[in-house]
Parts: structure tokens; C-alpha cells; sequence
């Protein structure tokens, strides 16, 4: 593998410094064998820390020694592999609701889906097993992989949302109104930051931020739940696009982490809200554009970098709780 850019090795370097992300040398990654947590390894590593990647296997049908062995690769021979059986051991409850959401995901037919698909409950489920884990083993602090463009795409989800309903009248959520929002807004994000900060989007959206109506559900430190274990995002200031260029230079197959046994269920649907603005709005923004808007991610966010208010939260109080309802959530074909 060769050398990560100084220019991204002095960003998230600036970051860990800036937001004392670390207590330690030895840092543990929350790796999910995609090039995001890969690359974050990578960084790491090449700064001269001790890298310990935890990978957490709920019942995915995809070829975890791929993922490891890239590991192994670059040099990273520690690590944990939390299985079935180890987290069903230390919180069987909620090993046993995330099987349940799989097989009711797995039921639904092809005509019609619900909005909240298998990724969400099994992330949040991956993270609770993460939490007791670190608990059991006196962790701190682990880290993932999440950039600038999922902290980006975060924050215009939650504030289109917010426009979605409030400026357009829609009582609830429907995908294609949404998904026309958003193209509306295409050309917008093709600009240069002195041409978007002119428009009165710009001037809405730091509005929104400032009355703790919108913001990011990717800080670049927050908890989990309720305890004292941080989740750091040392790549917070990294683009997605520096991490995608840097392995077509590698000769590294890299492991997707969607692959999952309902992966064909969801890749043949429709994109997530989120992916909506993420592949529609953000793919293609020029640089100074995508920097303009990680300094307004930055505005809902303290000066130590966790969440200046609960995002979530404030959009189903916004949004209303029929936001979240089963009825709202199913989205026909």
C-alpha cells in the first residue's frame, strides 16, 4: 500500500489534536471492511498509532476474510471479530430483536418496502453490542469511519426534510416528493462557495442551524446512549473523494460492507434520503462548494465537537411523531 497524501494525514491529525479525540496510543476501530474504516486504519496506522480493528458479524452472508485480510495487509494483526454467539452472549435481547427485524425485512415483497429498512435497526443494534462490548473490556473511546460527506449529507437531509414540510405542506413523508425536492436543487450544488453563499439557501440554512431546527446527526464526537464511551471521527475533515482515489491507485479488492443476505432486497430499490442527496447533490460539488458546507456543519456543533442539540430529536418534534409512524413509513412502488 502506498503512502496516504500529507495533506490528509495533516487533516485528520489536525482534527484529533483540535477535538482531543484520543487519550492513548492504541485505538480501536469500529471496522466494517469497507473503504471508509479501511482507509481510516490506514491513516492511523501511517501516524503512528496502534490500530486494534473491532468488526461485529450479526449474521451477514458475505466473506468476512476478505475484510480481514486487508487488515492483515496493511500490516494489523490485532483486532476482534465479535460473532453471533459472543453477542448473543453479552446482550441477547437485542441480538434477538435485530433477527426479528431481519426476518420481517426479508418477508416483504417486492412491490412495497418500508422506509426504515434493515440498515438502520441493524446499526443501531451493531452499536449497542459495540457499547457493552467496550463496556465489558473498559474502552473509551472508539472510532469509525464516517467523512465529510456523510456529516454534509446528514445536515441537508435534515434540513430538506425540515423544507419538505414546512415550506411545502406535506403532512408526510413521501419519497417521490422528496426525490423532486432534491433534483430541484440540483444545479445549486454545481456552483462555486462565493456563488452559493449569494443565494438566500444559504442564508435559510444558517438560520435553521441557528434556531436548532437542523443539523448533523454525524458530529465529530458524540456518546453512545447514555454512557461515557466516545465515538470519534478523525475523518470528519476528509472527503470521500480523496479516500475513493487514493485505492484506485491500490491493488487492494476491497470488501463491501452492504453485503448483507437482504443486500439484493435494498440495492434494487430506491436510494435512502440521505443516499438521495448524497449521490444527487453532493457527488459532483465542487471542492470549495463541499467547504463551504462542512463549515456550516461545524456551526451545529460545539467547540469541542459533539452536538450542540439532539438532532433526531428536534426533527420528529418538528416533523411531528407521524414522522416515525408504520403507516408514513411504507413507501409503494
Amino acid at each position: 500500500m502506498k503512502d496516504i497524501p500529507e495533506k490528509v494525514l495533516k487533516n485528520v491529525e489536525g482534527t484529533i489534536r483540535k477535538y482531543s479525540l484520543f487519550d492513548g496510543n492504541r485505538i480501536y476501530v469500529a471496522y466494517s471492511g469497507g473503504k471508509d474504516s479501511l482507509f481510516l486504519c490506514l491513516v492511523l496506522k501511517q501516524l503512528g498509532y496502534r490500530v486494534y480493528p473491532i468488526t461485529i458479524d450479526v449474521g451477514y452472508n458475505s466473506d468476512w476474510n476478505l475484510a480481514l485480510n486487508n487488515i492483515r495487509q496493511i500490516g494489523i494483526n490485532d483486532g476482534a471479530l465479535i460473532g453471533m454467539e459472543e453477542a448473543n452472549h453479552i446482550m441477547p435481547e437485542i441480538v434477538a430483536e435485530l433477527m426479528k427485524n431481519l426476518e420481517s425485512i426479508k418477508e416483504i415483497r417486492r412491490g412495497c418496502f418500508k422506509k426504515a429498512t434493515i440498515c438502520t435497526p441493524c446499526h443501531n443494534s451493531k452499536m449497542l453490542i459495540l457499547q457493552r462490548w467496550a463496556e465489558i473490556n473498559n474502552i473509551h473511546f472508539v472510532v469509525n469511519g464516517h467523512h465529510a460527506i456523510d456529516a454534509i449529507s446528514s445536515l441537508l437531509k435534515s434540513f430538506y426534510m425540515y423544507i419538505d414540510r414546512w415550506k411545502y405542506y406535506h403532512e408526510e413523508f413521501v419519497y417521490d416528493n422528496f426525490y423532486e425536492l432534491i433534483l430541484s436543487q440540483k444545479k445549486l450544488y454545481s456552483l462555486e462557495k462565493n456563488e452559493f453563499q449569494k443565494l438566500s439557501l444559504y442564508d435559510e440554512i444558517i438560520k435553521q442551524i441557528n434556531a436548532n431546527n437542523v443539523g448533523t446527526d454525524e458530529p465529530i464526537v458524540q456518546y453512545i446512549g447514555n454512557t461515557s464511551i466516545r465515538i470519534c471521527r478523525p475523518l470528519f475533515g476528509v472527503l470521500e473523494n480523496e479516500i475513493v482515489d487514493y485505492f484506485k491507485k491500490q491493488s487492494i479488492e476491497l470488501f463491501n460492507e452492504s453485503e448483507c443476505f437482504v443486500t439484493d432486497f435494498r440495492s434494487k430499490k430506491k436510494l435512502t434520503p440521505r443516499e438521495i442527496i448524497q449521490y444527487e447533490l453532493l457527488r459532483n460539488a465542487p471542492y470549495s462548494l463541499l467547504e463551504c458546507l462542512l463549515e456550516l456543519v461545524k456551526m451545529s456543533l460545539d467547540e469541542k465537537g459533539f452536538l450542540k442539540f439532539n438532532v433526531r430529536n428536534n426533527r420528529t418534534k418538528i416533523l411531528g411523531n407521524s414522522y416515525k409512524n408504520e403507516n408514513v413509513n411504507i413507501i409503494k412502488k
